[in-house]
């Protein structure tokens, strides 16, 4: 996946939570490395939670088998190490999929990285929009 198509990704993602949900969402000035781009705000402008988008695509890489030992998984243990370390905040990857949206919380990562589920089993954390959305509202 080329950065354009990651970066269109990312805005169809953001503008879709924005405009359908009405969420708060910024981009943060401190960003760099494995530090989320988005954070959700609350209404006295907190943060609630870091956001990641990612395609629908991308995700399901996730589960197959070339999965172990690849740039994506590299790429999920540094937002983990990040998430673990330096956050004080849930980080969230936003899975958009043909004007769906899911929410998959990093921290279910863990056991996986640590060997003691399959990530078959991490998968099926993912959290749709419509379960989430009164959960998150009412936090904000």
């Amino acid at each position: 996946m080329t950065d354009i198509d990651k970066q269109g990704i990312e805005n169809k993602t953001i503008n879709l939570l924005r405009t359908k949900f009405k969420f708060k969402i910024e981009e943060a000035c401190f960003s760099k490395g494995f530090i989320p781009k988005y954070i959700l705000l609350d209404r006295t402008r907190n943060i609630h939670s870091y956001l990641v988008p990612m395609s629908n695509t991308e995700f399901l890489q996730i589960g197959k088998s070339s999965f172990k030992g690849s740039r994506l998984e590299s790429t999920l243990l540094e937002y983990y190490k990040i998430y673990y370390s330096s956050l004080d905040r849930p980080l969230f990857l936003i899975i958009e999929n043909n004007q769906t949206i899911d929410f998959f919380d990093i921290s279910n990562l863990k056991d996986y990285f640590f060997n003691s589920i399959s990530i078959e089993e991490v998968l099926k954390n993912k959290i749709n929009m419509i379960d989430i959305y009164p959960i998150i509202k009412n936090e904000l």
